[in-house]
């Protein structure tokens, strides 16, 4: 796919700008890279998504400034050219993106990255976690179960599903509990979708992964979110990584900064040390998305294991790798957003 430069405005940024600059551009771009550009306008070098996500495990944080991670020496054309030649020198290079550079200027870029909702096809299952009470959002769930709850005209589960489908998933395992006939009366099979869903049926409550027993094993991975996050997570690169990693459980992970409205002061007894004005505070979280080899269904089966963090504490025990994949992509929690969401 060939993108023009009037195209690519929302994939450019300037080389001093930090990572969380650099996460908006991609979030807004769509195509997986970011063109840095000097103070000049001219072609400094490209960071990708990838590149992103490993300086953040590396311990960088939102605020980093990109300049550590940015390729300065990409692979790039001079000018356009066949598009069988462009395809077999992304094939054999193994890259994604081929930028044209003329005059250290960007006038276009050839791409491998499908378009949103135009993603290749997954095989791998996401279950999502949805037969919990929602004791958190008060009369809201009285008679509704959380995943029903609407938000912007649709409920929170079929958000969820719908980006899942845009990112190529097609089946789709919903956990059902608590006023179950409302999820499944609305979803159905997922014909009207265009997708597959089926149904894990919990007897009693299983807690918030105790469901996954009732799943078939298969050879491949499967994920796991909960009903109450919306995010545009790119799953084929989360596969992707778990596989490479040869990993037992992938973790999604969230960062945030915050900045402390206040001065804060640091002191010894009744010394004064320091004092730093506004310091901005980076944390990071448990997004509430998982890649889970098979044989963790038996694990929770054999162990009558509920809660995900039981899971993962028990995984870490008997020493099974765990890894963590930054999630760069628009991501929101709404576990607590009582004033933004209303029941059917």
């Amino acid at each position: 796919m060939f993108l023009s430069n009037k195209f690519l405005k929302s994939a450019t940024i300037s080389k001093e700008s930090r990572i969380i600059d650099a996460i908006k551009s991609l979030n807004k771009s769509t195509i997986q890279i970011v063109l840095v550009e000097d103070r000049k306008k001219n072609f400094f070098g490209t960071i990708t998504d990838g590149d992103i996500r490993r300086a953040l495990v590396k311990g960088k944080n939102l605020n980093s400034k990109i300049d550590t991670i940015i390729k300065k020496k990409p692979y790039i054309l001079e000018k356009k050219e066949d598009i069988k030649y462009v395809q077999n020198i992304l094939h054999k290079k193994n890259i994604k993106h081929l930028p044209i550079i003329k005059k250290r200027k960007v006038i276009g870029i050839y791409s491998s990255i499908l378009p949103v909702g135009k993603s290749k096809i997954l095989k791998n299952r996401l279950v999502i976690m949805s037969g919990g009470f929602g004791k958190r959002l008060g009369s809201l769930t009285k008679k509704t179960p959380k995943g029903m709850l609407i938000y912007k005209n649709k409920p929170l589960l079929e958000h969820i599903i719908l980006l899942a489908k845009e990112n190529g998933i097609k089946n789709i395992y919903l956990s059902v509990y608590y006023l179950k006939k409302k999820i499944v009366n609305y979803f159905k099979n997922g014909k009207k979708f265009n997708l597959n869903i089926k149904y894990l049926n919990e007897k009693h409550p299983l807690g918030t992964i105790g469901s996954i027993r009732y799943l078939k094993k298969e050879k491949k991975p499967f994920a796991v979110i909960n009903c109450d996050v919306i995010s545009n997570i790119n799953f084929d690169e989360m596969f992707k990584f778990h596989k490479k990693s040869r990993s037992v459980i992938t973790v999604g992970l969230k960062e945030f900064s915050y900045e402390n409205p206040y001065g804060v002061i640091k002191n010894l007894r009744n010394k004064f040390l320091t004092f730093e004005e506004k310091p901005i505070i980076n944390f990071k979280i448990n997004a509430g998305v998982y890649i889970f080899n098979n044989k963790v269904i038996d694990i929770v089966k054999k162990n009558n294991i509920r809660d995900v963090h039981n899971l993962i504490d028990f995984c870490q025990n008997k020493k099974f790798k765990i890894s963590v994949f930054p999630i760069i992509e628009d991501w929101t929690d709404f576990g607590l957003a009582k004033k933004i969401l209303r029941s059917k």
